[in-house]
This record gives C-alpha cells, sequence and structure tokens, in this order.
C-alpha cells in the first residue's frame, strides 16, 4: 500500500484499507483503528 494514499485518507478509508497502528491490532482492534464501529453505533 503507498504510503502517500494512506496519508491522504481519513480514517473510515484508512479502515478499509486495512491500516492499522501496529499488527496486533488486526486481532485485538484499538478504538483509533476501527472508526467505522462507532459510525455504525451512532446510526442505529
Amino acid at each position: 500500500m503507498p504510503d502517500e494514499l494512506v496519508a491522504r485518507a481519513n480514517p473510515i478509508q484508512k479502515q478499509l484499507l486495512g491500516a492499522v497502528s501496529d499488527p496486533l491490532s488486526f486481532y485485538i482492534p484499538q478504538a483509533q483503528d476501527v472508526p467505522l464501529r462507532e459510525l455504525v453505533e451512532e446510526s442505529v
């Protein structure tokens, strides 16, 4: 994944691209790694 693409992405786009704060976040995601969760919880 090109770094310049990730740098321009908003948090939701980063989640969709699979960019995480550290490799463990794939298994135990941090709040900053899953902004879609917050968006879904707000809309329900």
